[in-house]
């Protein structure tokens, strides 16, 4: 996510042909913010759920616990999974654009 929005900023510095509107450069920086903000929530998601499962004690039965952890991780393993895919094709097209000599949005 965050190497995404990285290159969406940069492609308006390093583009050949750099759109001359301001409405270009706003749509590039809602887009690259609202990456950086799903990067943020998917690196929160992350350390809470180990902090739950470091609070499970180890050896204890912990069943309706542990079966709640273990579905929250196989919905959060699909999802992250999917949102993966989503970003590689995000940034093909990134790469592509900015390799034409574009900006990403202009």
């Amino acid at each position: 996510m965050f190497i995404a929005s990285g290159l969406i900023t940069a492609s308006f510095f390093i583009a050949d042909r750099p759109p001359s509107s301001p409405s270009f450069w706003s749509i590039g920086v809602v887009v690259s913010s609202i990456l950086v903000a799903v990067g943020l929530l998917v690196l929160g998601i992350q350390r809470r759920t180990a902090a739950i499962a470091q609070l499970l004690p180890e050896g204890k039965d912990a069943t309706g616990i542990t079966v709640q952890l273990r579905f929250l991780l196989i919905y959060l393993t699909i999802g992250g999974f999917a949102l993966c895919i989503v970003m590689v094709v995000i940034v093909f097209a990134v790469v592509s654009r900015v390799a034409e000599g574009f900006a990403v949005f202009g």
